[in-house]
């Protein structure tokens, strides 16, 4: 069982599934062994991480707020000739991204800014939980295992919260 802040929760998340997506066999197959335990692992830190935000999002606060933030993104991002807000391309298509013109980043920031002042204990207790400790079992991925090419800031994230088993 590893202790881990909320916060870093959502760091290891990013690291493993940045690899999950790894296709490069190595020659004694240890690659399925990777892949299986990052995959384990992603499941259990997103199940953790989906508890968090639920006791965000599903508050009628929070509800409010989103509601008050998007007509803020919407008036001031990119549109199309039709009016429809324009989204940046995402590496993720889960995540859709307003558009801006740089010009009005200013503007847009300081009204999104006087928009959530109202909501600002609301994100403050959000903060509180972020840095709160969670037990986690996390399934150990032997050093062997590991693809040689992975990258060095995930292989430091594995380091430092506990998914790397070095004793050989």
């Amino acid at each position: 069982m590893e202790k881990l802040k909320n916060k870093d929760l959502e760091l290891l998340q990013k690291g493993l599934s940045i690899v999950n997506d790894c296709s490069k066999v190595q020659n004694d197959g240890s690659i399925m062994k990777f892949k299986y335990a990052v995959s384990k692992n992603l499941d259990k830190v997103s199940r953790e991480l989906e508890h968090i935000k639920k006791s965000l999002i599903e508050t009628s606060k929070y509800k409010e707020f989103e509601i008050k933030r998007k007509e803020v993104q919407e008036k001031y991002c990119k549109k199309d000739e039709n009016g429809k807000p324009l989204f940046k391309v995402s590496q993720n298509p889960n995540i859709k991204e307003y558009d801006f013109e740089e010009s009005i980043r200013n503007e847009f920031e300081k009204e999104i800014e006087i928009v959530s002042e109202p909501y600002k204990s609301i994100f403050e207790d959000y903060e509180k939980l972020l840095n709160e400790e969670v037990k986690i079992e996390i399934y150990k991925i032997k050093l062997i295992n590991i693809p040689e090419d992975i990258n060095q800031n995930v292989l430091n994230l594995f380091t430092a919260f506990g998914v790397i088993d070095d004793n050989e």
